[in-house]
This record gives C-alpha cells, sequence and structure tokens, in this order.
C-alpha cells in the first residue's frame, strides 16, 4: 500500500478527509527569454515575472516520476484472509504518552495600557508631525501567527511579542480563537474553541465562517501589536503620521485566488481592529469584510483609519531575504538554493536561485512544492494508525481507545508528540505481522521523495540543470517542526539517493541579523521569525517563476 492509499484509507475510518495537495497554477507569461543560468542548463525557459504587489503567482506543475522502484518499503509477505494484521500486548498499567503537556503551559498575554484600535499615536505636537512609514509583516502559520514591524527610514525591524514569558514562546501567537457571549478573545478557557483557522482558510472553497473567524484572530492580533507598538515606542513615534503596510506571507505553491482571499481579509481584519467599541464577533467581521471588498473594488475612499496596503508575498522568498542581506551571503556563488520549511500543517520545498545584478534582489523559482506532512499531520496518522491497530484486535481497551479520539478532537492545543509512533503508549507493545511500515516510514519516505525526487530529481530531469550545478546546492531547513528529533534527521536522510550520487545537500543555517531587537530570542530559533521579518520589508526582491519547456 502506498503512501496516498494508507493515508486515504485512514483518514476516511476518521469519517474525515485527507488535506489536498495544493496543485500549482500556470499563468500566462508576460515575456519569454533565456537568462544566462538557463542557457548554461541546456533549456529555453519562459519567465513569468511577478512583484510583490501582484496576487498572482504562477508555478511550475509537478510532475510525478516513476521512482516507485526506489521506495525503501518493507515487502509485504502473504498471510491467510482469516490471520489479523496486529498482535497486541498490553499491560494493566497500560497509559497514552501524548495529550496536553504538563511540562507546558500557556503564559498570560501581556498587560497593555493601549487598546490598540487608534492607527497612529496623538500627536502630542502637531507642527513637528512626519511622516513615517512602517511595514507589518505577518506571518500566519498553521500553529502561531508571528509578527515583525519595519521601519524603513530608521532601518530597524521591531519583533513583536504577546505573552509575558521568555524565549522564542513570547513571539508565538497560537492561532485559536475563542468565542463567549458572540464575542471573540484570543485567550479563554471555559470558552469555545475555534481550532484549524488557517487550513480551514486554505480549502479550495472556504466557508463564510471560516474567512470571518480569520478576519476576527488578525483584529484581535493587530489590536494586541499596535497597542503593544506604541505602548513600547512611544517617545519614538509620538510625532509620526505613521503610514502603514501589512505584507502577509502566502503558501509557495498557492493559487492566486489564495492571495486575493487573504488580501481581502487581511484589510477587512484592519477596519475591523478600529472599530470601537464595538465587539470584535462574526456579525462585525461581516461588515468588515463588506467594506474591504468595497474599498478594494475602488468603491468610496478610506477613512483615516482602514487607510493601508495590503501585500501577498510567497513566504519562502521573505525568509531567505534575511540572508540574501546578510554577510554570510556571496554574490559571486551559483547562489542555487533550496529550502525545506516543516510547518505545523504542510512541508514545503523550493527550488530557486537568487541573482542579485539589480537593486533589489530577484527570486527565481525553479521547483515548488508542498504536501501535507507537516507535524499536526504527522501525528494525526499516528494516532489514525493505533486506531486502526485497537480496532483489529478482538480483546477491546476502551480507555485507550477514547484517549485516542480525546487527542484527535483536539488537534492544535499545546500537545505532547511522542519522537516516535512506537512511543505513543507505555505498556503496550504491537506487532506488525505481515511487516507492513508505520506511518513514520511512510512520512519519511514522502518528504524524501518530496525533496530529492520532485524537486532536485525534477529539475535535473525536466528543467536541464547539469548533475555539477545541483552537486552540493546548499540547503536550509526551516520551521517550527525542526525542533522535533523525527524532522530533524532530514539533514542526513537526504544525503544519499539509490540512482543519484550528486544529490548531496548542505546544510547552511539562517543567521540573526543585526537590525532585528528580539530580546531574549535565541540564535537557534531565530528561523521562526525570519518570514516575519523578510515581510517586515517595504519589498522582499523580484519574484520569478520559471516555467521550464517540459
Amino acid at each position: 500500500m502506498n503512501m496516498k492509499k494508507a493515508l486515504i484509507e485512514a483518514f476516511e475510518e476518521a469519517g474525515e478527509e485527507l488535506p489536498k495537495k495544493r496543485k500549482p497554477s500556470k499563468e500566462s507569461s508576460h515575456e519569454s527569454k533565456p537568462s544566462k543560468e538557463q542557457t548554461e542548463a541546456g533549456s529555453k525557459p519562459s519567465i513569468s515575472k511577478t512583484t510583490k504587489k501582484s496576487t498572482k503567482a504562477s508555478d511550475t506543475p509537478r510532475k510525478k516520476l516513476n521512482i516507485a522502484e526506489n521506495r525503501e518499503r518493507p515487502q509485504q509477505s502473504k498471510r491467510s484472509a482469516n490471520s489479523k494484521p496486529f498482535s497486541l500486548k498490553v499491560s494493566a498499567e497500560a497509559k497514552p504518552r501524548f495529550g496536553a503537556d504538563e511540562r507546558t503551559f500557556t503564559p498570560d498575554l501581556l498587560h497593555l495600557n493601549k487598546s490598540g484600535t487608534e492607527t497612529c499615536i496623538a500627536l502630542s505636537d502637531p507642527e513637528k508631525q512626519t511622516e513615517q512609514e512602517l511595514f507589518l509583516g505577518l506571518d500566519l502559520g498553521t500553529s502561531s501567527l508571528k509578527a515583525v514591524i519595519g521601519d524603513r527610514n530608521l532601518q530597524k525591524h521591531y519583533a513583536v511579542p504577546f505573552f509575558d514569558s521568555q524565549g522564542i514562546e513570547q513571539y508565538l501567537l497560537p492561532t485559536r480563537l475563542y468565542e463567549h457571549h458572540n464575542a471573540w478573545a484570543l485567550e479563554g478557557s471555559s470558552h469555545t474553541y475555534r481550532g484549524d483557522l488557517k487550513l480551514q482558510l486554505m480549502k479550495e472553497s472556504p466557508t463564510k465562517e471560516a474567512k470571518l473567524r480569520v478576519i476576527g484572530y488578525l483584529a484581535l492580533a493587530i489590536q494586541r501589536i499596535r497597542g503593544w507598538f506604541f505602548e513600547e515606542h512611544y517617545s519614538t513615534y509620538k510625532n509620526s503620521n505613521l503610514l502603514w503596510s501589512i505584507n502577509i506571507g502566502t503558501p509557495s505553491t498557492e493559487k492566486s485566488t489564495y492571495a486575493d482571499r487573504i488580501t481581502h481579509i487581511a484589510w477587512a481584519a484592519w477596519i475591523l481592529a478600529a472599530r470601537i467599541p464595538e465587539e470584535i464577533n462574526s456579525e462585525n467581521a461581516d461588515l468588515a469584510l463588506s467594506r474591504a471588498n468595497d474599498l478594494i473594488a475602488g468603491k468610496g475612499k478610506p477613512t483615516e483609519s482602514e487607510d493601508i496596503e495590503v501585500y501577498p508575498v510567497p513566504e519562502i522568498s521573505a525568509q531567505v531575504y534575511g540572508y540574501v542581506r546578510s554577510d554570510a551571503f556571496d554574490p559571486n556563488a551559483q547562489n542555487l538554493f533550496l529550502l525545506t520549511d516543516i510547518g505545523a500543517g504542510t512541508v514545503d520545498c523550493a527550488l530557486f536561485k537568487v541573482r542579485t545584478e539589480k537593486t533589489e534582489p530577484e527570486f527565481l523559482f525553479y521547483v515548488k512544492s508542498v504536501d501535507p506532512l507537516g507535524v499536526i499531520n504527522l501525528h494525526k496518522a499516528r494516532l489514525l494508525w493505533w486506531q486502526k491497530v485497537f480496532k483489529a484486535s478482538e480483546t477491546k481497551y476502551p480507555e485507550l481507545e477514547s484517549a485516542i479520539s480525546d487527542e484527535l478532537n483536539s488537534l492544535g492545543k499545546h500537545q505532547r508528540v511522542p519522537g516516535t509512533c512506537s512511543d505513543y503508549f507505555t505498556g503496550v507493545e504491537v506487532h506488525n505481522k505481515d511487516n507492513r511500515s508505520n506511518p513514520d516510514l511512510d512520512f519519511k519516505i514522502a518528504i524524501k521523495e518530496l525533496i530529492q525526487d520532485n524537486t532536485l530529481l525534477k529539475a535535473h530531469h525536466d528543467g536541464g540543470w547539469h548533475e555539477e550545478a545541483l552537486r552540493n546546492t546548499p540547503f536550509f531547513l526551516t520551521g517550527g517542526g525542526t525542533r522535533m528529533p523525527f524532522y530533524k534527521q532530514i539533514n542526513e536522510q537526504v544525503q544519499h539517493h539509490p540512482r543519484a550520487a550528486f544529490l548531496r545537500l548542505s546544510p547552511k543555517r539562517l543567521t540573526l541579523p543585526d537590525n532585528i531587537i528580539a530580546p531574549g530570542l535565541p540564535q537557534d530559533d531565530w528561523d521562526r521569525l525570519s518570514v516575519a521579518y523578510g515581510l517586515s520589508f517595504d519589498k522582499v526582491g523580484e519574484i520569478v517563476d520559471v516555467d521550464r519547456e517540459q
């Protein structure tokens, strides 16, 4: 059974649908001319250019390579129709090792004296008023939001803390929403929990309620961002007329429809955040969305509190932008990079080249792909696998099965995800009678295929890149998922390919820049903020999607 069939079967048994892969879209090319490095690679590309202001991004279509013979799957043995696929040994002290992590807790949100409903600080001396451009970079992830405010004139970037805590945790606002008495909030206990905000929004046809919840979440976040900024940096901006822009990240392979959708949602959130004393709820979020739609369509003029520019920007280019601006970047090198971002929901992978001949860098994307192989989906696949194991057992274990069901119903909260699939229970031993693979092996194989076959080998076979050009490609492994040992092993796992010895990668790390103000942030956690940092610039460079002729 291959990876896709195994996951589909497991998710269907749980009454759910496997998250769909995002199919890349092809936009019409504005020009067609070969670049220098493409000519050297031996093919004539078609280049489609987009600037940051464009909400359309073309994509290289994924073509599945015939690599089934190279999979490292164990061979299935024949067994009789009456035999059970698993044998279980369960002790009386058996208990789960997953669930709410008792060792961690959600700290309190920072106490702010300012509401954040204002878009500017009240001017203490109007005669000394100056205009100041600020760029709010919003990295909306499946598990958390990260925000950085950039000031182009001062060349400073402020990481926004949300919690009264230390380290990276203070900068991560969980992507979740609570509802109580027809009002939404960012924290609560007995409130109704709304999870998977981003995953619902990324569906091909999200519901209106899914859009409104994200608007409400972002509006609450924007209030806290502005409230903290005006309180913390009052002396710097007390005589400034602030001109805001929002740069919000988009996944690498998302269609232009998602870019348009998130643009409307972010603008609506900005409008809703400034409305006082109205509650932030579904009804008012709907009114804000209607107002944003009208303004984007050119119907009417925005008020001072509604005046905002919103740009969708590919997250991968934003993440690497800081590296390109650092001393570690060599403008004279080939500068072909591979970046893999391990998120809560997905694993994004992209092969791209950076050119610096112009004032702003150009990011030439050759292959981009994303699969639902992130931490939450790995955890979910493991739980469904264990659910299947217990279901196949003649002896029933209701307490253990109930623990699995409870965990599946609370995905997205602070959870303890065990290191391996076999670590999910103490006092439980399971034996695969026919040596079938478990989710860990399936995910490991799928991630290797995503990086090696569907990205690097695709660039070699379909894109015309020579072996020498791809040998020792600089490799960035980023994202919150890299803290798990399972994903941390990727650096070693992708160093060998059974058919292509030249596919060796050279692991690199993103370096903490000097102009980011983020007290208490460890260097090892910088990659968690690197996307928001890149988004806090006025320009992230020019994005070029390269369509190589097949």
